[in-house]
């Protein structure tokens, strides 16, 4: 009875997120005019156009990144294009590459400018404010930042609850996931539902801190609402089962800022990670760096393509935080 009350009450808390906005349709692209490229050079004087050239063309991914400025998918985009093509002639080449326009582009170019000192101070800036103020709440002290070893990230789904444990050093402890129904379309029963998660928290290591993502929900159709409440009311219990079980800080991000960290919406949808986390598997990525032991990556490849999905998004959302929040304490 304890528990429902403060499932309840905790519930009372939650903002559903459902955006009702039905998909766009009849999108036309735009292809950018000669003029205005011509005029993005004209923009700046040759010292200036000389300095953003050298770091767009001997940059890499990482160093081009930018919060809310140049995402890490564009960042890509840009150092990809540059391998394939050569490197850029002038500030306008890089208008071919498609998700990049003019004014995210001269947005980028002026901060390019500034002097490196400025450059760094305000990436820096950015980049705490980003993670440290708006993506993770609530915001934990750096005292309890620093107590912190390991972290145990949580991808919620309407049928099943999947895990990654990391420490501080990125090392993959644990990776595991369990079923809550058979199906998302099973009839949602409240108190089978909290005692199948009271059952399933019990299976889950300890950890310092949990970590969740809240889930956006589109709904096009009033038959996605009762889904979509359903949801809200799992994670409501789901959450008080983990803080009644662990008694340890619990952390939540908005939705779609794990994406936008990693460059995965677009079009205002997430897509899928995976392609990030093969690059790990080959030593290929630029910005994950966990470690994983030969078990868990057969684990991973010996599962569906769904569970390689929720997989890959409990071990972005660990990495996530990791770099955004305990790297930054430290």
């Amino acid at each position: 009875m304890e528990l429902l009350q403060r499932s309840s009450k905790l519930f009372r808390h939650f903002h559903l997120s459902i955006n009702t906005s039905y998909p766009l349709k009849h999108v036309r692209c735009k292809r950018y005019s000669t003029k205005r490229g011509e005029s993005l050079n004209s923009k700046y004087n040759e010292e200036q156009r000389q300095k953003i050239l050298q770091h767009l063309n001997q940059s890499t991914a990482n160093e081009l990144f930018v919060p809310r400025v140049m995402l890490m998918q564009r960042a890509v985009a840009i150092q990809q294009y540059r391998s394939t093509n050569g490197q850029f002639n002038s500030i306008s080449d890089v208008l071919n590459i498609s998700g990049i326009g003019p004014l995210v582009l001269e947005k980028y170019c002026d901060f390019i400018i500034k002097s490196p000192e400025v450059l760094a101070q305000e990436k820096n800036d950015i980049g705490i404010k980003k993670s440290r103020n708006t993506l993770f709440n609530p915001k934990l002290s750096s005292e309890e930042l620093m107590k912190i070893n390991t972290v145990i990230a949580i991808d919620l789904q309407l049928d099943r609850i999947t895990w990654a444990k990391i420490d501080r050093d990125l090392v993959l402890h644990d990776w595991s996931h369990a079923l809550i129904h058979h199906s998302g379309y099973q009839k949602f029963n409240h108190a089978a539902v909290l005692e199948k998660l009271q059952e399933i928290t019990q299976t889950m290591s300890d950890g310092d801190v949990f970590v969740m993502e809240n889930k956006l929900f589109r709904i096009s159709n009033l038959k996605v609402v009762p889904f979509a409440l359903n949801f809200r009311v799992l994670e409501a219990m789901l959450l008080t089962v983990l803080s009644m079980s662990f008694n340890k800080n619990m952390v939540t991000s908005k939705p779609n800022d794990i994406g936008n960290y990693y460059g995965l919406i677009i079009g205002g949808e997430r897509v899928s990670g995976i392609n990030l986390l093969k690059d790990l598997f080959q030593n290929k990525s630029e910005h994950l760096n966990c470690k994983i032991s030969n078990e868990f990556r057969t684990l991973y490849y010996k599962a569906e393509n769904v569970q390689q999905e929720y997989y890959t998004n409990s071990l972005l959302l660990a990495n996530a935080y990791h770099k955004l929040v305990l790297r930054e304490a430290e």
